[in-house]
């Protein structure tokens, strides 16, 4: 199950299918709708995942995603048993990436996992208030567009309350460095296995990276078959080739997309629709997630594995080595995580929901975040500044030494896409455009590129809370 829509409040039947038709990228071929007394609940998926009646002892539930309590997955029933046993606070007990809405037609409770891994937004007040997956079901509501905030739960009487914070980084004493590795991989295996689980149709995002190759590998290792690796890039790309090495090595099916610069610039505006963003590097990162998406979805590919989620984790990012002590360290990371739900989450999402596809993150899974935030942080960053250094160390043996202690490429520019995109636009924008533009007084823009993609972002949406809901990483 893949989009969900809510509405508590004056809307009529049209409006509420024209919520669900803007999100039906994300579920194109099955839809469920429940309407009781002041409130209409919706959802999009698969024929293929049968959706069920979402009714259930005179309650409706919408989800996308999977809550799991103790490191299993419910079902919608079992959901609305422990709500109505528990009440709202019963998702203090849930892990998992999820988004739902439960209503009986009279009051309605929405909440979202604690890293946002899957999307939601809510527009509206107490009386009248209206949640969807993407932004732009609610563009019509008359209301401001906020983001659902990650780690909360909302209903009339209570508002908005957070039931969790993302745990402090606390490095366990009592881990032996010994141990560690062979403890992360049985960890991670565990989790590319649950992420699988026994589903068809799989494939994997394959940049050749050290965190992309490394679940590769464990696809490998669990599945007992061949999983399809997708790539996309311009020619002769970092990425590209490296991808190419480890699909090798790992004996996996190989596809590459190969895309050029008037491409890239005949699907920016789609882009930018789907992605809700115009921030100059999840723009840039975007576009090969697109092109990916789309190859990966021609080959009736339904479930992607990604690597997303280990530089957060394990400290891949060159800018943390800067970090002078644990506490430090600690404390960046943290940051890091509490802003992937408008990050890299969202162009994952957005990008693979654009082509119907569903994306696992192994990395993200609640037993490899727990153990990673118990790590030590010169396990992270070792002594000679290598990022990630016990995640390469516990799949050293799985992957070639070029790849899996290859220093890390930012995604726009691992693809080639970065430079390009800067060039063409510094000539497509002029100086004096550029000064006009920043005379307007909308936005203090950093860059032409910044400038150009709102340009576009403006046309689809033009709300001025659109705006808010933008994480601006260069500004």
């Amino acid at each position: 199950m893949s989009g969900i829509a809510a509405a508590l409040g004056h809307i009529d039947n049209h409006s509420f299918q024209q919520m669900l038709e803007r999100i039906r990228h994300r579920g194109p071929e099955g839809e469920h709708i429940y309407t009781r007394g002041s409130v209409q609940l919706g959802e999009v998926g698969f024929k293929r995942g049968r959706l069920k009646d979402i009714e259930y002892k005179g309650y409706a539930l919408v989800l996308d995603g999977e809550p799991l309590l103790n490191n299993r997955k419910l079902s919608r029933e079992e959901l609305l048993d422990i709500y109505l046993e528990r009440g709202p606070r019963f998702v203090k007990e849930l892990d998992g990436k999820f988004a739902l809405v439960i209503s009986n037609g009279d009051d309605i409770f929405a909440t979202r996992d604690l890293f946002g891994i899957k999307p939601l937004y809510y527009a509206g007040n107490r009386k009248n208030i209206y949640f969807a997956s993407e932004m732009k079901s609610l563009l019509k509501t008359g209301h401001a567009v906020n983001i659902f905030p990650p780690g909360h739960y909302f209903n009339r009487t209570d508002g908005f309350v957070r039931f969790r914070e993302i745990p402090a980084v606390i490095p366990q004493e009592n881990l032996k460095l010994e141990e560690a590795p062979k403890k992360l991989k049985e960890l991670v295996l565990a989790a590319v296995e649950r992420a699988l689980d026994s589903r068809e149709n799989s494939g994997i995002f394959l940049s050749g990276g050290a965190d992309s190759s490394i679940i590769a590998a464990a696809a490998g290792q669990v599945s007992g078959r061949k999983i399809a690796a997708y790539v996309a890039g311009l020619e002769g790309s970092p990425d590209v080739e490296s991808s190419a090495r480890a699909a090798q090595y790992l004996g996996m099916e190989h596809f590459p997309y190969i895309y050029s610069i008037e491409e890239i610039f005949e699907v920016l505006p789609e882009v930018i629709y789907y992605l809700e963003s115009f921030d100059v590097e999840l723009i840039n990162s975007s576009i090969a997630n697109y092109f990916v998406s789309r190859l990966a979805q021609a080959h009736d590919t339904r479930v992607i594995l990604s690597g997303e989620g280990a530089d957060e984790l394990f400290g891949g990012y060159h800018f943390l080595k800067q970090c002078r002590d644990d506490e430090e360290l600690n404390y960046e990371i943290k940051k890091l995580l509490m802003g992937l739900h408008n990050g890299a989450f969202q162009r994952v999402d957005r990008m693979a929901k654009a082509h119907s596809l569903e994306v696992e993150m192994p990395f993200l899974d609640p037993a490899v975040v727990d153990f990673a935030l118990k790590l030590p942080s010169h396990w992270k960053i070792s002594e000679d500044d290598t990022g990630k250094w016990l995640l390469r160390k516990a799949f050293n043996a799985d992957v070639p030494a070029e790849i899996i202690w290859r220093r890390k490429a930012q995604f726009g520019i691992g693809t080639g896409t970065e430079n390009v995109m800067h060039e063409y636009i510094e000539e497509k924008v002029s100086d004096e455009e550029f000064h006009n533009a920043g005379n307007e007084g909308e936005l203090d823009f950093k860059s032409k590129e910044e400038y150009y993609y709102y340009s576009i972002f403006k046309r689809f949406y033009s709300h001025k809370s659109a705006l808010k809901t933008v994480n601006r990483w260069l500004v």
